[in-house]
């Protein structure tokens, strides 16, 4: 059985939108750390962007679009629980996910 800090669970409808807004100041203040470049890029890539500059653009756009129509509303989670990041070094941090119809993209995110 895993640690109790990391069993997965379900957030309040708070700490839901305090994260995207944890994320958004975050990124405005270069506080960040790029994980994993080639899977980022791959991603990406698919959507049109090519350099991070512009991912990281994209991911501000996105995280508006979650606050504009409700973090609450778009937090989906994996069967709606927090997991845990399986990237070596990177066990403790916490994973949320969220799920809306882009606007910019045109397409369900």
């Amino acid at each position: 059985m895993p640690p109790p800090n990391r069993i997965p669970y379900v957030p309040g409808q708070k700490e839901v939108a305090k994260r995207i807004h944890e994320a958004i100041a975050a990124l405005e203040a270069g506080d960040y750390q790029i994980i994993d470049e080639n899977q980022n890029v791959r991603t990406f890539q698919s959507l049109g962007v090519s350099t991070m500059q512009k991912v990281l653009e994209l991911v501000l756009d996105f995280l508006d679009e979650i606050v504009a129509v409700g973090p609450q509303v778009c937090f989906c989670g994996i069967s709606g629980k927090v997991e845990f990041c399986n990237k070596r070094g990177l066990h403790d941090v916490r994973l949320y996910a969220y799920s809306w119809n882009s606007g910019s993209m045109r397409k369900p995110m």
